[in-house]
């Protein structure tokens, strides 16, 4: 496999740089996107505090993190790999000054806690933006990483996920790392490359397996550099291996319960599809996301780039588009589809797009040499704008109350404690059923409203995603006869009935049937005054991308049966 252009500097001459004052130009650029990213990720970072209303930070990464302070460092779940779990034990063992009971601590005041664990993914995301400007620089010239770090540093999708304590985020970093040695490696870089994109490698598959995908792009560098093709992909593997494990020490000190994990991990994944989502998904589906999650004039970028990279180097075309064509088709191969999954697929994008725009600005150099700065300024503002107007709209959405919060208020002052109540499940975190005091360990224990329990819709182990399965007119009658007056719903449990009524008649009947026998108490949406209801998205209904969300969270309502005692 060889190369049919050279990897030189030269390369930015034709895409119109101005190399005299491009060092300085680019370190001004450079800055002002990294405080940039970093901002967006860190506007309304506190967002639904003191409780976490994200399902999988409130019940996954923060909490195994906090009791890995306290309990050692084996993780006991490895659904999700522990590498960012890690990061966050480490910072809050720092803020615990290295003693133990640090849930006490975190159970009577969880704000600071939260914040900081948003923080380090906020920082995380925004370091992998600067290493994206390196391998684009690399891989490049220096035009085309300003132009993928931009994109980065602003995609919508980026900088929300940005907001929360998951390993999305993070992934991004590893990633970028391994694109970075495979850059150097392609360019004839010798054992700091090597070890740099297995670091890389190691790092991102403990922080999300999918990060593995990345391995194509070092496999194909260490192809086309010719030497010891073998030798330099053992010593890769190796290191990455070595790095997995020392980022993820049990997976070989607990193996049973590793494997475990993975296997329930791909099962979930691939098995049957999640109650209330609709669409074709795979390759269609993840394609679509990179037009909202990053922009229409990105993707349009990223075409260009990639028409110009598989004219001009096969090599380069290679590194770049094989690992998301076979990410692509191994995602496309899952019943389940998240816009969140789609986001290792973004470094690549980013990649290909600042080529792209690379290209139109040499082309306008060619026609008019003077006009090449002012085009190239006014390209990246465009190809920044759907990602800037949409983060910050999620930002201003995020600094707002959350509809949960606001129906908690609420209940707090009208619905008695001890009464007896339903909510659906998988709409709050435990902690929003308990009684707050930050003078005290009260929220650990004690909950200010009884509440009907999993095991009580079903005997055999109902999950909250079932929930739509046992819905019938059936259940208003269970709730009166045990004194359960008060229902809490949400738009994400009705949400998915709805899309998909003829699958849950039980459940279509279950809530006109609601309507009649119960009083409507309150009800907390987060639309704007006048604006159109969002319909039910496993992603739209998560992430407020829509203009219609004033504030975060679902449609909640409160009612309360009727003739009913508790």
């Amino acid at each position: 496999m060889v190369a049919t252009k050279p990897y030189a500097s030269e390369d930015s001459a034709q895409a119109g740089a101005n190399r005299e004052p491009m060092p300085r130009a680019i370190s001004v650029a450079l800055f002002l996107i990294l405080v940039t990213a970093f901002v967006l990720r860190m506007v309304g970072i506190g967002h639904g505090l003191p409780y976490a209303y994200n399902l999988d930070e409130s019940n996954y990464y923060v909490v195994k993190a906090i009791r890995m302070v306290d309990e050692g460092l084996n993780p006991h779940w490895f659904v999700n790999p522990p590498a960012f779990t890690y990061v966050l034990a480490a910072a809050f063992k720092v803020l615990s000054g290295g003693g133990r009971g640090f849930y006490e601590v975190y159970a009577r005041n969880p704000e600071p806690v939260w914040i900081l664990a948003r923080t380090i993914s906020a920082l995380l995301g925004t370091l992998a933006v600067g290493l994206i400007y390196a391998t684009g620089a690399r891989l490049f010239n220096r035009l085309a990483g300003v132009f993928a770090a931009a994109i980065l540093a602003t995609g919508f999708l980026p900088v929300f996920y940005g907001h929360l304590a998951l390993n999305d985020s993070p992934l991004l970093v590893p990633i970028a790392l391994a694109l970075f040695g495979a850059a150097g490696v392609l360019k004839g870089g010798g054992r700091r490359e090597l070890a740099i994109a297995g670091i890389g490698l190691g790092l991102a598959c403990a922080t999300k397996y999918t990060g593995g995908m990345v391995l194509p792009a070092i496999v194909i560098a260490i192809w086309a550099a010719g030497e010891d093709r073998w030798r330099r992909l053992a010593a890769v593997l190796g290191i990455g291996a070595l790095a997995f494990v020392i980022a993820n020490p049990y997976s070989l000190l607990d193996f049973s319960s590793f494997m475990d994990g993975v296997g329930h991990q791909s099962e979930a994944s691939s098995g049957a599809g999640k109650l209330g989502q609709v669409g074709d998904g795979g390759v269609i589906y993840y394609l679509g996301v990179i037009t909202w999650g990053l922009g229409w004039i990105p993707a349009a970028l990223a075409i260009g780039g990639a028409v110009r990279v598989i004219r001009e180097d096969r090599t380069r075309a290679l590194l770049l588009l094989v690992a998301p064509g076979f990410y692509l088709v191994f995602m496309a191969l899952h019943t389940r589809w998240f816009a969140r999954w789609g986001l290792p697929l973004f470094p690549f994008v980013v990649l290909l797009a600042g080529w792209g725009a690379c290209w139109a600005v040499g082309t306008v150099r060619g026609w008019r040499p003077r006009a090449v700065v002012p085009f190239a300024v006014v390209l990246g503002l465009l190809a920044c704008a759907q990602g800037v107007f949409a983060s910050i709209h999620v930002d201003t959405v995020l600094t707002q109350d959350d509809t949960r919060s606001v129906a908690r208020r609420w209940m707090i002052k009208h619905v008695p404690p001890g009464s007896r109540l339903v909510i659906e499940p998988g709409v709050v975190p435990a902690a929003w059923l308990r009684n707050l005091s930050k003078g005290s360990s009260g929220r650990l224990h004690a909950r200010r409203w009884r509440v009907w329990e999993l095991w009580m819709w079903d005997s055999k182990g109902l999950t909250f995603e079932e929930y739509p399965r046992v819905l019938n007119t059936k259940l208003l009658k269970r709730y009166q006869a045990a004194g359960y007056c008060w229902l809490v719903t949400s738009s994400t449990q009705r949400g998915r009935v709805e899309s998909q009524r003829q699958e849950f008649p039980g459940g279509t009947a279950f809530y006109r049937s609601l309507i009649d026998k119960s009083d409507l108490k309150f009800r907390a949406q987060p639309w704007e005054r006048g604006a159109e209801p969002v319909s039910f998205s496993f992603d739209y209904s998560y992430n407020y991308l829509p203009s219609a969300y004033e504030r975060p969270g679902p449609v909640i309502s409160v009612y309360k049966l009727k003739n009913c005692r508790s």
